[in-house]
Formats: C-alpha cells, sequence, structure tokens
C-alpha cells in the first residue's frame, strides 16, 4: 500500500472498533500518526479529500513585494533609462522612488530581485556588434612616482535628504597611491581645488 492507501486502511479500522495501538503497530506507524488521520477524516467536509497530503507553504507571504511596488520600480526603471544622462541602477531607482514620494522605499536587493525577475537587467559592456578601430593607445610605463597620474570623477550620488556629490579620484601610476575628494558643487575651479588637494 503506498501513504495515502495506509491512512486509509487506518481510519477504515479505527472505525470498526480496532484500538489505535493495534493500528499503528499493524502499519508500521505511531499512535500519533494514527490519531492525526483519524482526526483529519472526521473534520473533513464532504467530498474532501482528507487523506492526500496538504501543502505546507503558507497561503500568503507577508513579506511579498506589493504588485502596486513592483509596477512603481519598473516605471522608474523606465524613466531613468529613457534618460541617457541618467543611472538607472537600485541606488538610482531608490532615490527616484523617493522623490516620487513612495514610502517606504524598498531596500536595494529588494530592488535588483523586482528587475532580475522581470528580465529588465543586462549585462553591462559593449554593444553587440563592436568592432575595434585598430587605434592604438599605449599604455604609460611609469618608474617612478608622481610620473602620471590618472583621474576619475564618479557621480553624482546622493544621500539621504537630497544631497548631491561627486568623487573626484586620483591614482599615481606608478606607486599606485590614491586619493579622493568629494566635490558637493561640480565647477571647474572646484575639480581643480580637489586636484590641488590631492596633490598636497
Amino acid at each position: 500500500m503506498n501513504e495515502v492507501e495506509l491512512r486509509r486502511e487506518a481510519v477504515r479500522r479505527r472505525q470498526a472498533g480496532e484500538t489505535t495501538e493495534a493500528i499503528a503497530v499493524s502499519l508500521g506507524r505511531t499512535g500519533r500518526w494514527v490519531r492525526k488521520w483519524v482526526a483529519r477524516h472526521d473534520a473533513a467536509e464532504a467530498g474532501q479529500d482528507w487523506a492526500q497530503s496538504q501543502s505546507r507553504a503558507p497561503k500568503s507571504s507577508p513579506r511579498r513585494t506589493p504588485d502596486r511596488l513592483r509596477q512603481q520600480v519598473l516605471e522608474a526603471r523606465a524613466k531613468l533609462e529613457a534618460n541617457p544622462m541618467s543611472q538607472y541602477g537600485a541606488l538610482a531607482i531608490a532615490w527616484e522612488l523617493q522623490l516620487l514620494g513612495v514610502d517606504p522605499v524598498p531596500e536595494v536587493w529588494t530592488i535588483n530581485r523586482i528587475l532580475a525577475n522581470a528580465g529588465v537587467t543586462r549585462r553591462r559592456g559593449r554593444a553587440p556588434g563592436y568592432q575595434s578601430k585598430g587605434a592604438p593607445y599605449p599604455p604609460p610605463t611609469a618608474t617612478g612616482p608622481g610620473e602620471y597620474h590618472q583621474a576619475d570623477l564618479i557621480g553624482p550620488r546622493n544621500l539621504d535628504g537630497g544631497i548631491g556629490f561627486h568623487a573626484f579620484n586620483l591614482i599615481d601610476v606608478g606607486t599606485h597611491t590614491a586619493g579622493s575628494q568629494i566635490i558637493d558643487i561640480l565647477r571647474p575651479v572646484t575639480i581643480a581645488g580637489s586636484l590641488a588637494t590631492i596633490w598636497g
């Protein structure tokens, strides 16, 4: 007998007057198991197949992201992606949702999960079909400190409260020594000032 048939047999024999302990020994189960299926049978509604296993999965998930919030995340992503000057990662989407008055704004990992499930994420890289032009770009061969520096400007980023800023980063190619300055107002004079500060 399979498991469902064993359950039906246990209930049939119990209704016939056999003791719980005798049924349990005969079927290789415990008395608790017999009592469980007898109770399940007695509580079943007409037509309900009480002997079948029931899913233990919750009927609803309190942690499931509401459909409305999922839609807001995807709409914010589409809006940001349509602007070639905008970033459209999870942090940018969170900031956009905050501007729209969404409360609470979902965590970054929740936004990333929503994007992944919707299939709108894509790997960064060159566009398909890219053909190198073969232009030579020889790298500098630094032999000592201070000969070559590489600079990079990252941003804008936004802190909680709407404070926008850029990070100006500089690295010495020869020694790999790095410096960084935060710029709250992006102007040539502030970039030059950051460069002078790091050099200092």
